[in-house]
C-alpha cells in the first residue's frame, strides 16, 4: 500500500511532466532551453566540421563585421542620425549646387530654400514616418498600404538604380583625381603646367603673368603660347588653369561619337575596381558598418568644409560674395530660364535630401526604434543638410571669384563666379599655400570617402529591398534579413553589375552623359514624389496616417497644420505643376543646350518609365481584381498585414489608434 506522502510526490511529478510535455508541444513556445540535442556516440575520435560558412564568419569577425548582418533597430538614436546624415550629405551634391547657383544667379538660392521647405522637408517627414511605422522598405510598404499603387515601389527602385550608377561614376572620377594628386608627393602632377595639357583648351598658367607680360614674341615658347591664348580668349570666355584643363580633358570631353571615342584609362579602370570592392565590403556589413563609416565621412566632411570656408574668408572679398549669393535680384533673360530655374530648384531640393521620394530614407528609418521621436530627427537632418549646402555654395563662390581674379581682374565678383562655376577651382587656389599639395590630397580624399559612403548606402538599400522580396516582402523583425551567403551573393551580383554599368561612362564624353542622366533622374523623382503624396494623403488618408504617427511616437506629436497644408495642398500642387512645366518645355531646353540624340532618348526614357510602372501595376492588379470578382475598394484599402512588423508594437498601435479615432 502506497503512503499518502509518496502518492502526493508521484502526483506532483506527473503534473510537472505533463506541463513540460505540453510546453514542448506548444508551437508558440520560443524557448530553447528545454531542447536537448541527441548526442551520437562513436568509438572514432570526433573531428570538428569546419565548413565554408564558419570560415567566412571568422573572417568577417576578424575585420570587424557583424556576421548577423543587421539587427532590428539601430543601436542608438545618434547612430541612426549619423548614418542617415551621411547618406544624405555624401552624394556628390557639391558638384551640382554651386554650379546651379552660379548659373542662375542670386534668385536660385531663394527658389531652392522655398522648395526645400515646402517640398523636401514634408517628404522627409513622410518617408521617415512610413519607414519607422512599417519597419520595411518601400518595396513592401506601398504594396500593403495601397495595392493599386504598388508600381510606385518599382518606379522608386528604377530611379534609385540610375542614381547609383551616376554616383559610382562621380566616385570613380574622384578617386582617379585622388590617385594623381597622391603621385604629386614623389613626382610632378599631370597638371603641373599647360604643356602636358591637350592643345586648343584655353589653358593659361597665371603664374607666368609676371614673366610673360612684357616678353617680346619669339623669346620664349611658353610666353608665346601664353600671349596667344590671351588673344584668342578675348571677351567673355573661360580661361582655364592647368588643373581645370586636366580635369575637363579627363571628364568633360564633348564628343561621344564613334570616330572620336577613346577607351577609359588604366587608372580609371583600376579606381573603378577598387571602388566597388570597398563598396561591397562596407555593404555586406549592413547597418552596423554603415553607422561607423558614416561617422568617419561626416568628420572628414566637417573638417574639410570648415578649412575651406576659413580660407575663402581670408581672400578678402567675402562680403561681396555673400551679397552676390543672397541679395543679387536680377530678372532672367526669358521665361524659359525662369521655368527651368524653378524646375531645377524643386529637383535639387529632393536631391539635397538624397532624393527623398526614392525610398532610401524609408529604409534607413525602418531600423529606428518604433517609439522614436521622428520630428526631432527630421528637424536635425533638415537643418544640417540645408546649412551644409548653403555653406558649400558660399565657399565655392569664394574660390571661384578668387580664381577668376587672376584671369579677369576687371570683372566684378558675380561675373567671375559665372565663368568659373565649378568646385575644381579649389585646387588651383590651394596650391598657392604652404603644404598646398597636402590640402589638395585631403580635398579629393574627402570627396572620394563621401562617394564611397553614399554608394555603399545605396547598394545596401537596394540589396535589402531585393532580400525583402526574397522573404515574401516581409521583414523578419528581430532577425537578420537572410542568411549570410544569400546576402553575400546578392551584394556580389550588385557590385559586379555596378562595375560593368559604370565602365562605359569612363571614356570621353561619358561624364556629360552621366550629368544629364542625373538631371533627368531628378526630374522623374518629382513625379514619383507627387504620386507618393497622393497615395498617403488621399488614398490611405491623412487623418489615418496622422493617427498612425501619434500611436507611434505618443502624445499629439508635432503641429498638424503644417503637415496638413503641405501633404494635402502645397507640396502636391508644386510637384505636379513643376513636372508639367518640365514635360512641356523639354524640347525648348534641349534646343537651348544642343544635346546629343542619345541624351534626348535617355531623358524621355527616364521620364516615361516611372509613369509606365505605376500604370502597369495598376492595370495588373485591376485584372486580378476583376478575375476574383472583388470590389474596387480592395485596390485602395490597406491589406491585413499593414502595420508595424513587431507583433507587440502592432497590438499597441491598434489599441492606441482605436482610442484616438474616438475623437474624430
Amino acid at each position: 500500500m502506497i503512503s499518502s506522502s509518496k502518492f502526493s510526490e508521484r502526483k506532483e511529478h506527473k503534473t510537472k511532466t505533463g506541463k513540460t510535455s505540453r510546453r514542448n508541444d506548444d508551437p508558440k513556445s520560443t524557448s530553447t532551453e528545454e531542447i536537448v540535442p541527441v548526442k551520437k556516440t562513436s568509438n572514432a575520435t570526433s573531428i570538428p566540421n569546419i565548413g565554408l560558412k564558419s570560415m567566412t564568419n571568422l573572417a568577417l569577425e576578424n575585420i570587424g563585421l557583424d556576421t548577423k548582418m543587421e539587427g532590428p533597430t539601430w543601436t542608438s538614436k545618434w547612430e541612426a542620425i549619423t548614418a542617415t546624415l551621411s547618406f544624405i550629405l555624401c552624394s556628390g551634391n557639391i558638384w551640382f549646387f554651386p554650379f546651379l547657383c552660379g548659373y542662375y544667379g542670386g534668385w536660385f538660392t531663394y527658389q531652392f530654400s522655398f522648395c526645400f521647405l515646402f517640398i523636401a522637408v514634408p517628404l522627409l517627414y513622410l518617408e521617415t514616418a512610413l519607414g519607422q511605422y512599417a519597419s520595411a522598405s518601400p518595396l513592401s510598404v506601398f504594396s500593403r498600404m495601397a495595392p493599386a499603387l504598388a508600381g510606385l515601389s518599382a518606379g522608386m527602385c528604377f530611379i534609385m538604380i540610375f542614381r547609383t550608377v551616376s554616383l559610382s561614376v562621380w566616385g570613380i572620377y574622384d578617386m582617379t583625381i585622388l590617385t594623381h594628386a597622391s603621385q604629386a608627393a614623389w613626382t610632378d602632377a599631370p597638371w603641373r603646367n599647360c604643356k602636358s595639357i591637350r592643345p586648343n583648351d584655353n589653358c593659361i598658367d597665371y603664374k607666368l603673368a609676371e614673366e610673360c607680360t612684357w616678353t617680346k614674341p619669339g623669346m620664349s615658347e611658353n610666353c608665346d603660347r601664353y600671349q596667344q591664348i590671351l588673344i584668342n580668349t578675348r571677351g567673355f570666355q573661360q580661361r582655364k588653369s592647368p588643373f581645370m584643363s586636366f580635369v575637363h580633358g579627363l571628364m568633360f570631353k564633348r564628343s561621344i561619337t564613334v570616330n572620336d571615342w577613346e577607351p577609359p584609362s588604366f587608372v580609371s579602370i583600376a579606381c573603378a575596381l577598387f571602388l566597388w570592392i570597398i563598396v561591397g565590403i562596407i555593404s555586406i556589413g549592413g547597418s552596423k558598418v554603415l553607422g561607423r563609416t558614416g561617422i568617419v565621412s561626416l568628420v572628414l566632411l566637417l573638417f574639410g568644409s570648415m578649412l575651406l570656408l576659413s580660407l575663402g574668408i581670408s581672400f578678402g572679398e567675402w562680403k561681396d560674395i555673400v551679397s552676390a549669393f543672397f541679395y543679387e535680384i536680377e530678372s532672367y533673360e526669358d521665361r524659359w530660364t525662369w521655368i527651368w530655374s524653378w524646375a531645377d530648384a524643386a529637383a535639387h531640393s529632393l536631391r539635397a535630401l538624397k532624393y527623398v521620394g526614392c525610398g532610401g530614407i524609408q529604409k534607413f528609418a525602418s531600423l529606428n526604434n518604433f517609439h522614436n521621436k521622428i520630428h526631432k530627427d527630421v528637424l536635425i537632418l533638415s537643418f544640417i543638410a540645408y546649412l551644409f549646402y548653403i555653406t558649400t555654395g558660399l565657399l565655392s563662390f569664394m574660390f571661384m571669384a578668387a580664381m577668376g581674379q587672376f584671369y579677369y581682374p576687371d570683372l566684378i565678383a558675380i561675373d567671375r563666379v559665372n565663368l568659373y562655376a565649378t568646385p575644381v577651382m579649389i585646387e588651383s587656389m590651394l596650391t598657392n599655400y604652404n603644404y598646398g599639395k597636402l590640402f589638395v590630397f585631403f580635398f579629393w580624399l574627402t570627396l572620394a570617402a563621401c562617394s564611397i559612403q553614399g554608394l555603399s548606402s545605396y547598394i545596401w538599400v537596394i540589396s535589402s529591398m531585393i532580400i525583402e522580396r526574397m522573404n515574401g516582402s516581409r521583414r523578419k523583425y528581430g532577425k537578420p534579413l537572410t542568411s549570410w551567403h544569400k546576402r553575400a551573393i546578392v551584394l556580389s551580383v550588385l557590385s559586379f553589375a555596378g562595375l560593368i554599368s559604370s565602365l562605359p561612362f569612363l571614356g570621353n564624353g561619358g561624364i556629360n552623359l552621366m550629368s544629364n542622366i542625373e538631371s533627368f533622374a531628378s526630374y522623374s523623382t518629382i513625379f514619383i514624389a507627387f504620386v507618393e503624396l497622393i497615395t498617403v494623403s488621399y488614398l490611405y488618408g491623412f487623418k489615418r496616417f496622422s493617427v498612425n504617427i501619434r500611436a507611434m511616437i505618443g502624445g499629439r506629436g508635432p503641429p498638424n497644420l503644417f503637415w496638413w497644408l503641405n501633404w494635402l495642398v502645397i507640396s502636391p500642387l508644386l510637384l505636379i505643376v513643376t513636372f508639367g512645366c518640365i514635360v512641356s518645355t523639354f524640347k525648348q531646353k534641349r534646343a537651348f543646350n544642343d544635346k546629343e540624340h542619345l541624351t534626348d532618348a535617355i531623358g524621355y526614357f527616364l521620364q516615361i518609365m516611372p509613369i509606365f510602372f505605376v500604370i502597369f501595376y495598376f492595370l495588373r492588379d485591376e485584372c486580378d481584381r476583376r478575375r476574383n470578382m472583388e470590389p474596387f475598394v480592395v485596390m485602395i484599402r490597406a491589406t491585413g498585414d499593414w502595420g508595424p512588423m513587431n507583433p507587440e508594437d502592432r497590438r499597441m498601435a491598434v489599441k492606441y489608434e482605436r482610442q484616438l479615432r474616438v475623437r474624430y
